[in-house]
């Protein structure tokens, strides 16, 4: 790991860390430093190793991808791959490209949530390919998906004679994970799993309000699989609330960006229960159906 920019007089050995700890004017190299921990100044000239937590700028996935690529053509050209990581086991996707040519100025942008599947043996399938949104000064230049071996591939498409610059950022978690690493830009995140056996409705998350006279943010990600059928849903949220004086909460808007179910019968929905905002899950009579959610929340007033 690289540290940049540090002017820290001590600073104690990291978890797996070998070689010197004393730091000067970065950039400043250590080897063997165990993935997910961060410096956090205990005071001005001195810091700690934590595990990475909180934070902006960060996310709540697996496994992050921030990755450039130039097509000179209308070749297809991939810019950004992501490895399964095992059987049994449902992949959700954020995908963000966008491209720019120089000379004219042409730009495009594409906001995409993706679901796949990679069932016994290592075959991944594509459930779902959502493009949220999608902008094109040249209609030719293009963004896909292609599957290879257990590799999920984003590939971009240019155009004939001319030189494009293209950035892809990629978010990728899978249903067994464990949650990722830093926390995006919100006052809280959760990342919990549930399992359903039946169609009873089931709390997998629950977000406490802080204070009266607040307006809640809430972005859920919530995906399923059900390991028999290979059935799998993902559901993409932007909520709003609002909580009055004497700790009333009530839902001001629930819009589902994006859906997608095997089984119709599956599904999201909130519940409020005092100060409370429960997130809950609805699965499907004698299946075992894993769920997975990613949640943050800001408050504001």
């Amino acid at each position: 790991m690289t540290l940049r920019y540090a002017q820290l007089s001590s600073v104690e050995q990291a978890p797996g860390v070998t070689g010197t700890t004393e730091l000067g004017p970065g950039p400043f190299t250590v080897s063997g430093a165990t993935t997910g921990y961060v410096l956090k100044a205990s005071s001005p000239s001195v810091a700690n190793w934590a595990a990475e937590s909180g934070g902006g700028g960060g996310s709540l996935a697996d496994t992050t991808d921030d990755a450039t690529v130039q097509t000179t053509d209308a070749t297809v050209t991939t810019i950004a791959t992501y490895t399964t990581l095992a059987d049994e086991e449902a992949i959700s996707l954020k995908v963000q490209v966008w491209g720019r040519q120089a000379t004219t100025d042409d730009t495009a942008k594409y906001v995409i949530e993706a679901l796949f599947n990679r069932a016994t043996g290592g075959v991944v399938t594509s459930k779902d390919e959502n493009f949220l949104s999608v902008y094109e000064d040249q209609a030719a230049w293009d963004v896909t998906f292609n599957i290879s071996g257990s590799d999920i591939q984003i590939q971009v498409t240019g155009e004939a004679a001319k030189t494009i610059d293209w950035r892809c950022q990629l978010e990728a978690s899978e249903l067994a994970g464990t949650g990722g690493g830093g926390a995006p830009l919100a006052d809280t995140t959760d990342d919990a799993t549930v399992q359903t056996t039946d169609a009873t409705v089931t709390t997998i998350a629950t977000y406490t309000t802080l204070a009266d006279e607040k307006a809640t943010s809430l972005k859920a990600l919530v995906w399923a699989r059900q390991a028999t059928t290979d059935d799998t849903a993902k559901y993409v949220i932007e909520a709003l609330f609002n909580r009055a004086t004497g700790g009333v909460v009530t839902s001001k808007d629930e819009n589902f960006l994006s859906v997608y179910e095997d089984q119709a019968a599956w599904d999201v929905t909130f519940n409020i229960s005092g100060s409370d905002i429960q997130i809950q899950v609805t699965g499907e009579a004698a299946k075992t159906i894993e769920w997975r959610i990613q949640l943050e929340v800001s408050e504001h007033g």
